[in-house]
């Protein structure tokens, strides 16, 4: 569940402007429901960690764990049929928040 100690000490590092320290707990959280296979749990970091990333201007490191939040939901495609909707909406806006990052990396070059 997401009550685990590391993604909310991220959200208050998050709340508290400490982007650094969130994206840490995030990322910690992130691998912890990945090996536990709590797939919708690890995307949901990911995509918080990605955020405070996008906001530090790591956009090359927000680009890779938006793609990771994506690859997280893709397996529970089909085993939640009343959610398949939400998770390709979320699984599409993950991807498209990537392209845009990856073009602006390449804009800069």
């Amino acid at each position: 569940m997401l009550s685990e100690r590391e993604f909310f000490k991220g959200f208050v590092d998050e709340l508290n402007g400490d982007l650094e320290e969130a994206v840490n707990q995030y990322l910690l959280d992130a691998e912890r429901c990945r090996r536990e296979s709590r797939n919708i749990y690890a995307s949901i970091s990911y995509a918080s960690a990605a955020r405070c990333m996008k906001i530090l201007g790591d956009y090359e490191r927000a680009a890779k764990c938006y793609l990771m939040a994506a690859s997280m939901l893709s397996p529970s495609l089909g085993r939640y049929y009343a959610a398949d909707r939400f998770i390709r909406e979320r699984i599409s806006r993950y991807v498209i928040e990537a392209l845009k990052l990856l073009a602006t990396l390449s804009e800069r070059d």
